[in-house]
């Protein structure tokens, strides 16, 4: 319910003020569509995290881990600990997120298309997509959304790896679980709190040519008409929203993904922990 009244949010033009807008635009969807209708999209929603989750550890470790091998070898160390860096870090986490971002963009279109009322289950509307608008449909918003997705996992990586250093360092142990949670809660205030006027644009993109959405001719021309139109304050449309679904939401991933790291010892995390 969060995403869904949250992209409808940012896709709405104008220059109301956010809590009534957030009221006017919750209480709109539930009278339209009844309650299900805070639902809609969540299907595609849940059918891209899947697997982006799981490519974008992947993808971190194995980069990482390569990446930190690379620059022993180039300072000559003969050690056999790997030393990681912040630049290391942060390039893990950005080819990650582009590997994620590249491979299923057009969920994304989908996901938003059908949360601000296109018709139909997510195939449904990735086929007409293609048909209609071929390629460039099934990747509008790319650009600005690429960007979003590389900067936000680069920093998340990033800060994430970064503050679990500083509290070993403070604490001379390895954070529990629920304490990694925090960490990755915290850590990704950053990377929200930068990237949200961008967040605002990509979804403007995607949803270029459905009704009530002010065409534009890319992410250049939709940054200055919405701050020439509707203002600054436009570009952080949604952001109670967005802090309200996604701090929890990746405090969560994080949680999880170190539970079953411990559980299991997958081979990424046990390589990581013998650092």
């Amino acid at each position: 319910p969060l995403e869904r009244v949250r992209s409808a949010l940012m896709v709405s033009g104008g220059k109301q003020g956010a809590q009534t807008a957030l009221v006017s635009k919750l209480r709109a969807i539930v009278a339209a569509e009844g309650v299900a209708g805070l639902f809609r999209g969540n299907t595609a929603g849940v059918i891209k995290m899947f697997p982006r989750k799981a490519i974008e550890f992947a993808v971190y470790d194995e980069v990482k881990t390569m990446l930190a091998r690379r620059k022993a070898r180039r300072s000559s160390k003969t050690s056999t600990t790997l030393t990681e860096t912040n630049d290391v870090r942060f390039l893990a986490g950005a080819a990650a997120g582009a590997t994620s971002q590249l491979l299923l963009h057009p969920l994304d279109v989908a996901k938003l298309r059908q949360s601000i009322g296109v018709q139909g289950n997510p195939f449904q509307i990735l086929t007409k997509i293609a048909k209609t608008e071929k390629l460039e449909g099934l990747y509008s918003g790319l650009g600005p959304k690429l960007t979003d997705t590389v900067l936000a996992t680069g920093l998340g990586f990033l800060s994430y790896d970064f503050g679990k250093a500083v509290f070993r360092r403070s604490c001379h142990r390895r954070p529990r679980p629920f304490e990694s949670a925090i960490i990755g809660a915290a850590s990704s205030c950053l990377s929200i709190s930068l990237l949200l006027p961008l967040q605002v644009v990509t979804k403007r993109l995607m949803a270029q040519g459905q009704p009530g959405v002010a065409p534009y001719t890319g992410a250049i021309d939709a940054f200055v008409t919405i701050a020439k139109l509707e203002g600054t304050q436009a570009f952080f449309r949604g952001a109670k929203l967005t802090y309200m679904k996604m701090i929890p939401q990746i405090a969560m991933t994080f949680l999880i993904y170190e539970s079953l790291g411990k559980r299991w010892a997958l081979g990424g995390l046990k390589r990581y922990r013998a650092n």
